[in-house]
């Protein structure tokens, strides 16, 4: 009878480890913007439930250009994060509290005059 509680006080202890939302990191390859275009992180919470999110773009000489710092994004919604910087290529990075098929994350290079006219997916 021992070795029964044990064993079902062991799985209780695994649901519930399981169950616990982790931080996930996702970062897109890197972009180079060139003349007038624009250099965008994106993001989108496609899950049910809020996360917390941040969005960081960073340069291609591993310098921090912007910190969105730690936001709450709500289910359907999405941001957005950018900078001007001559430190090139670009490339974002995502942390979310939460799983990564909670979110779609990419990065832009945006012609004013068109739209997007380059994207990455982070992974």
């Amino acid at each position: 009878m021992l070795t029964m509680k044990r064993f079902i006080a062991g799985w209780v202890v695994v649901l519930a480890v399981t169950g616990t939302a982790h931080a996930v990191t996702l970062i897109t390859p890197p972009l180079v913007p060139l003349g007038d275009n624009n250099f965008e992180c994106q993001i989108i919470n496609v899950s049910t439930e809020a996360l917390s999110v941040r969005m960081q773009v960073w340069g291609g000489s591993n310098n921090l250009i912007s910190d969105s710092g730690v936001f709450t994004l709500n289910p359907g919604l999405g941001g957005i994060a950018g900078a001007s910087t001559t430190d090139l290529p670009r490339y974002c990075k995502f942390i979310v509290d939460g799983m990564k098929r909670a979110v779609r994350a990419s990065a832009y290079l945006v012609d004013p005059s068109v739209g997007s006219i380059s994207v990455v997916v982070a992974e």
